[in-house]
């Protein structure tokens, strides 16, 4: 049985100890198109800059993909079709997609498909510089390329999102829980 011991309990009211949180909605479709760019830069320079962060994204990836992709024989020639930007392997196109997922929310890929309309090929993409566009029930209808104005079908991007929440059309980067100790660092 627990004594009690009077006299020896501390108030820590006074203390400045009182934590507010901030209400977070969700940014899912509007009216009429919704559209989201991602801020692949402002992430990408706390993932390099930090190495902390960086070491913890790498591991999750390494976790992830380390030992591979399990897969039949027909799906491993299959896989062994990728090669991302030339010298890549299916695991290392993948592996690249989930760590940039989680350092800004999103990765893209275009998918590349050979004259039968098979995948042949995932070639990734700039985060920085795709929009995802969607329609007012909060369907992807297209992904743009900002520089180019180059559109495509949602069927020929690979779009990953690291911790999709609600409605939003895209991913939560992983450093955003992070990033009010990375500045006060």
């Amino acid at each position: 049985m627990a004594t009690l011991r009077t006299g020896q309990t501390t108030d820590f009211s006074n203390q400045g100890t009182e934590f507010a949180v901030k209400a977070a909605a969700s940014d899912g479709p509007q009216i009429s198109e919704t559209t989201y760019n991602n801020q692949f830069d402002k992430w990408n320079g706390y993932f390099r800059t930090i190495p902390e962060l960086r070491s913890v994204i790498n591991k999750f990836g390494s976790w992830t993909f380390g030992r591979g992709i399990k897969a039949d024989e027909v799906n491993k020639k299959k896989l062994d079709r990728i090669r991302g930007i030339g010298k890549d392997s299916a695991r290392s196109v993948l592996k690249n997609q989930w760590r940039v997922a989680m350092i800004c929310g999103d990765s893209f890929a275009h998918i590349i498909r050979d004259k039968q309309g098979r995948i042949s090929n995932l070639k990734p993409l700039n985060p920085q510089r795709i929009t995802t566009v969607a329609n007012s029930e909060g369907i992807i209808i297209r992904y743009e390329i900002l520089s180019s104005g180059q559109t495509y079908a949602p069927e020929d991007i690979y779009h990953l999102m690291y911790e999709r929440e609600a409605d939003e059309i895209h991913g939560i980067p992983f450093p955003e829980a992070l990033e009010e100790l990375i500045i006060s660092r």
